[in-house]
């Protein structure tokens, strides 16, 4: 139950800024590494997997299948950041409204 207490929001969302920034730059320095595994990858497969010069279909559904991985991670690390916050401003007032 919620017992008075004053809710220090801005203190939240400063906490708030602060998480998203360090889920940001975790993402971008996991992302240059996955960046040079799929560059590598990709050309790789582009050598021996395709069967003529000009035909990249392969290579091609490849690096838009990893583009689409990645942008998933994003928007999945936004969300459970959002979520994060959000529950514990809830859980201020009660355990019950946080969750």
């Amino acid at each position: 139950m919620y017992d008075g207490r004053v809710l220090n929001v801005p203190l939240i969302l400063e906490t708030a800024q602060y998480i998203q920034k360090g889920a940001d730059t975790f993402l971008f320095q996991e992302y240059r590494v996955i960046a040079l595994f799929v560059l590598i990858l990709g050309l790789l497969i582009f050598c021996l997997v395709e069967e003529t010069f000009g035909h990249c279909w392969v290579t091609v559904s490849y690096f838009l299948g990893a583009l689409t991985s990645l942008v998933a991670g994003f928007v999945g690390m936004r969300v459970a950041v959002f979520s994060n916050y959000r529950c514990a401003y809830k859980c201020q007032t009660s355990m019950s409204a946080g969750f």
